[in-house]
């Protein structure tokens, strides 16, 4: 298999030498070159075809947000955001813009902590390899879409035929990483109303990010969501997403099954852990 060419489009040049490093580091991964700001990125994917594109939303004369717009429109090419941990809404608003995933920086300024990212961005790019680099970020949407449906195998058909309360099942558990913000929220916007089952959600994402997706699914899904707190009842209509640096367990108090939230262990690579859950 041949390389997947990236370019990484970040006004910072601290930024762009670090990110560079890690994505030369990681097998299968060629970084082509690298932009300075929207604009710049343009004219870089028009010249180098890259195949993947990393980018920050904050940059002068284009930002981040305009140039998804572009990429969406004219090319087909998945886009990894990389943001700082403040900018949850944003970096949702980028995801629903078209973006494939993101990954957050500490800080928003130039820091060594910056290395810090390095497994969670060589993780998800690895996942774009797998997936089919000649695939667009839309195609690829669909394809861990795909995957999700056939986990809990609730086709839209599916879905629209479940009328009945001998379903078959009181909970759908679901695990995703890497793509699974944007498969997620295709998931649960096919919901035409509250259906009788639950959902439980373990999405590989960090403390700070998992609140603010749960309360964009909320407004777009016809189930309620939140994410989980420790105590809270696992109901039908509704969908719990666990929260980022933490896993989601259950117990049954009376015949009723309630979620905990617990603490990883020095053995859960990923948090939340689906695993665990």
């Amino acid at each position: 298999m041949n390389n997947i060419k990236v370019l990484v489009i970040d006004d910072s040049a601290f930024s762009r030498r670090t990110i560079t490093k890690m994505l030369d580091e990681t097998d299968g991964v060629e970084v082509v070159g690298y932009a300075v700001d929207g604009e710049d990125g343009i004219q870089k994917i028009i010249s180098l075809k890259p195949d993947l594109v990393t980018i920050d939303l904050e940059m002068p004369k284009m930002d981040g947000f305009t140039l998804l717009r572009i990429i969406k429109k004219r090319f087909s090419i998945p886009v990894i955001v990389i943001s700082a941990l403040s900018a949850a809404d944003k970096v949702f608003k980028a995801l629903e813009l078209g973006a494939f995933d993101f990954v957050a920086k500490p800080k928003s300024t130039a820091s060594p902590e910056l290395l810090q990212i390095r497994e969670d961005l060589q993780n998800k790019v690895r996942q774009v390899v797998k997936l089919k680099p000649e695939m667009g970020s839309e195609d690829l949407c669909i394809n861990n879409y795909s995957r999700l449906k056939s986990l809990t195998s609730l086709s839209p058909a599916t879905i629209r035929s479940i009328k009945k309360t001998d379903h078959g099942f009181d909970v759908v558990a679901i695990g995703s990483s890497t793509g699974g913000p944007q498969a997620l929220q295709s998931l649960f916007t096919t919901f035409e109303k509250q259906y009788p089952f639950a959902i439980v959600v373990s999405q590989h994402m960090p403390v700070g990010f998992t609140r603010a997706f749960a309360d964009r699914l909320n407004r777009l899904s016809k189930f309620n969501v939140k994410e989980a707190e420790d105590g809270d009842l696992v109901l039908p209509g509704h969908i719990l997403i666990a929260p980022g640096g933490n896993n989601l367990t259950f117990e049954s108090c009376d015949g009723t099954i309630v979620a905990r939230v617990v603490k990883p262990s020095e053995y859960d690579r990923f948090v939340p852990s689906v695993d665990v859950m």
